[in-house]
Parts: structure tokens; sequence; C-alpha cells
């Protein structure tokens, strides 16, 4: 019977990875003791520090999603309308003196 291969999560495999780069254990050491091939270890690895540089490239600014690009939207709309309402407001005191 097939060992069936084990699922890890995304947490877990970052601890994998950081256990292997803190360089207290051997990464041989590692795949054994987690049941994993080194190729595994080493392409979680690489995929650890791909997303790191894009992190630190996108200087921690988060990408807006759609939620808050429509309330910055509405925002800017209720802006323009208080404008508008705040010199037809002006226009009208003018006329009354």
């Amino acid at each position: 019977m097939a060992k069936k291969k084990q699922k890890f999560t995304p947490e877990e495999k970052l601890n994998i990875v950081l256990e292997g780069i803190r360089g207290d254990t051997s990464v041989a050491e590692i795949c054994r003791r987690y049941g994993i091939y080194h190729s595994d270890y080493y392409r979680w690895r690489d995929n650890v520090m791909d997303s790191a540089i894009t992190s630190l490239k996108e200087n921690g600014k988060k990408k807006d999603n759609p939620e808050l690009i429509a309330l910055k939207q509405e925002r800017e709309r209720l802006a323009k309308a208080l404008l508008e309402l705040t010199i037809e407001n002006q226009l009208l005191k003018k006329n009354e003196i």
C-alpha cells in the first residue's frame, strides 16, 4: 500500500523553511523528520525568499481590494457634492444681502 503524501499548511512550510535557514539542523535531517523530499524543501525556501523580496519591493504597500476602491470613489463623490453645496450656499447667502 502506498503511503499517502502529507499536506502541509503554508504556516507549517514556512516554519520548516525557517528551521533550515536557522542552520541549527541540517536540511537532510529536517527532510527526514518531516518526510519531505529535498526538492520540496528547496522549492518552499525559494518561494519564501521570492515572497519576501516581493514584499520588500512593495515597501509594505498593500494592494487595494475592490471594497476599498469603492469606498475611495464614494468618498470622492461625497466630497464633490459637499463642495458644490457649499458653493451654492454661499451664492444664495450673497444674493440675500
